[in-house]
């Protein structure tokens, strides 16, 4: 068995490029592959492709109180988004970025098929 990510839905444009540049990536270690994969999504998002406005715009589509409800109340995710972003709360958008973006990828197993 492997595991293959999956891009659930197209509409977001970062999540799409970073797709196109990792959807042929299989691992039988889904954890190695959600790790790697997660540490691409952020990776990509620090880039200076993206300015503060556009990251802010993605977190303004998936809807701020859903976001502060999602990823700020909920002490877990926001000790990650801190942590992200080096202990510098200016910084949150890109730790919201990340997550909402993270959003549109599974990883699905399949089956090795004898030939």
């Amino acid at each position: 068995m492997y595991y293959k990510i999956i891009l659930n839905n197209k509409a977001n444009n970062i999540a799409h490029t970073i797709y196109e540049k990792i959807k042929d990536i299989r691992s039988e270690n889904r954890e190695w592959l959600v790790n790697s994969t997660n540490g691409f999504i952020f990776n990509h998002i620090e880039l200076p492709l993206y300015d503060k406005e556009y990251l802010e715009k993605i977190i303004y589509d998936y809807g701020i109180q859903k976001a502060i409800e999602k990823f700020i109340l909920n002490k877990k995710c926001y000790e990650t988004i801190i942590e992200l972003v080096d202990n510098d709360e200016s910084k949150i958008y890109l730790g919201l970025a990340y997550y909402i973006v993270s959003e549109y990828f599974e990883f699905m197993s399949f089956e090795y098929v004898a030939a």
